[in-house]
């Protein structure tokens, strides 16, 4: 088709497009190859939002929020930078999803703050139940029969000023940080992978409210 019937011009893209685009469309093999998909694999999550006043549903969201963790983004401004600007992979969510570009970090912030914590740890946990109800995991277990759980400590949310009562501290390279500290329990296999079963944060302090000023990193220890 030439371009004058309407084709698209032709563009090779860059090093960092084709890896996006790639870690996109693995994700979503993984995710319906295993889960059935991004609505499946939320359905434990209840979007509180009308649905009429939104433009992005929360198995979007949740989706960028994947690829944020897959792609080590420090920030939410850097989905903005990564993704919104990149053709392909807006061509990928407009197919998958219907939406015309990626979303912007502060809209992923804001819809994730309203949710239920408790069902969005149902949705994790059940990821994992999949995965042992379809066998994906068997010939991971110890003398061939059981499933090895690791259980520890660990700060899982740190700050660098105060943003709560409940903040615990500690010094790094000479800096006070602030922190929440959780218990953590994991399905770990002989590969070297680990799957989330509970998180479960320590305290008087279950599922702190993190305000939108305050920066925030996680450390794993």
């Amino acid at each position: 088709m030439s371009k004058a019937e309407g084709s698209m011009p032709f563009r090779v893209l860059d090093e960092d497009e084709q890896d996006q685009l790639a870690m996109i469309e693995a994700s979503l093999v993984t995710i319906y190859h295993f889960f059935g998909g991004p609505r499946e694999l939320f359905r434990a999550v209840q979007d509180p939002r009308i649905p009429e006043l939104i433009t992005y549903r929360w198995e979007v969201l949740g989706f960028v929020g994947i690829l944020m963790f897959l792609c080590h983004l420090g920030a939410r401004r850097q989905i903005a930078l990564m993704f919104r600007g990149n053709g392909p992979v807006a061509a990928k969510l407009r197919i998958m999803f219907g939406v015309e570009t990626c979303s912007h970090g502060d809209t992923l912030n804001e819809a994730a703050s309203r949710l239920d914590p408790d069902q969005m740890q149902e949705a994790v946990t059940d990821m994992t139940r999949t995965l042992i109800r379809k066998k994906v995991l068997y010939r991971y277990r110890l003398l061939d029969r059981y499933f090895v759980v690791a259980i520890d400590g660990t700060g899982r949310l740190t700050f660098p000023e105060r943003h709560c009562p409940n903040c615990l501290t500690a010094k790094h390279h000479g800096k006070t940080i602030y922190y929440h500290p959780v218990l953590e329990a994991k399905l770990v296999l002989p590969n070297g992978f680990a799957f989330s079963l509970m998180t479960e944060f320590m305290g008087r302090h279950c599922h702190p409210r993190i305000p939108r000023n305050i920066p925030t990193s996680r450390i794993v220890n």
